[in-house]
């Protein structure tokens, strides 16, 4: 997601790092130096920066988007960075089918774990993986996996489990979703009225078309107005994550996806890890 690197990932993001204004970005961060108490001087945080950019994808390239890095990484010399990632759902051509659900490492954790190890050469970070275990509570999406509730919170269990194993050598925590931020159901709720207003429905509607595909794969029955419904949940999703990342100070890692558009909205810290999975 950014610049002094001398593998493929420079040469392929040249372009998107050169229309950068890092004058811009400079800016902010040196008046912010000479206003607040800062870990680190604007100069290392503007090349720290240009690093992340380098290995990033598009959305963390928005001069909003850097500016909500440059804030945590003047006043955080550990920061924390969310990874949120889905249940272990099967796969195939490392997308997801959702034709089953196992207790392993899940696709999108193993890919953020890859891109973490790459942000963790940049600057030192303190990792917190999140399961989406509250994905249990969809009946859609239970049925697809043909799993019940129990049989899916208890993979999940296992999911976690595993995660902690296997990371916890590189010094990173895993944690559900629900028991990091307990606030997150009741956030989750609050945005979804929101969106169901008139202004943000229409993008809703734009969105859950653009999701189709996926929710084909879930339930190919699945009605229009179903599929504005979970396009608004999930959206719901994303504006809560990144309230809590941006009041935790905390950067987040997240894949390639229509929803990143809400990171803006809240003010996150986000590095975006440029793959996708469904």
């Amino acid at each position: 997601m950014f610049l002094t690197t001398t593998n493929q990932n420079h040469t392929m993001n040249t372009k998107d790092v050169r229309v950068i204004d890092w004058n811009r970005v400079g800016k902010f961060a040196s008046d912010e130096e000479r206003k607040t108490v800062c870990v680190r001087t604007s100069a290392e945080v503007v090349s720290m920066l240009k690093e992340i950019t380098s290995i990033s994808g598009e959305a963390t390239h928005s001069r909003q988007i850097l500016i909500c890095l440059a804030q945590v990484l003047l006043h955080q010399k550990v920061p924390l960075t969310i990874v949120p990632v889905c249940p272990d759902y099967t796969h195939e051509n490392e997308r997801y089918d959702f034709k089953g659900l196992n207790g392993g490492i899940s696709l999108l954790a193993l890919k953020h774990a890859m891109f973490v190890g790459r942000l963790e050469k940049i600057l030192p970070l303190s990792i917190e993986f999140l399961i989406a275990d509250q994905e249990s509570e969809d009946v859609l999406i239970r049925q697809a996996v043909r799993k019940t509730k129990d049989e899916f919170d208890h993979l999940v269990d296992s999911s976690l489990q595993t995660m902690r194993e296997q990371f916890e050598v590189r010094g990173w925590r895993a944690s559900k979703m629900t028991t990091f931020a307990p606030q997150i159901t009741a956030l989750e709720h609050l945005f979804s009225e929101k969106l169901k207003e008139a202004p943000a429905l229409s993008k809703l509607e734009c969105e859950a078309i653009m999701r189709k595909a996926m929710y084909d794969k879930i339930d190919p029955q699945m009605s229009a107005g179903l599929r504005v419904e979970r396009a608004t949940r999930t959206a719901s999703q994303y504006l809560a994550m990144g309230t809590i990342a941006t009041r935790s100070n905390a950067l987040i890692v997240n894949h390639s996806t229509v929803n990143l558009r809400y990171y803006k909205t809240t003010g996150t810290a986000l590095v975006h890890n440029e793959v996708s999975v469904y």
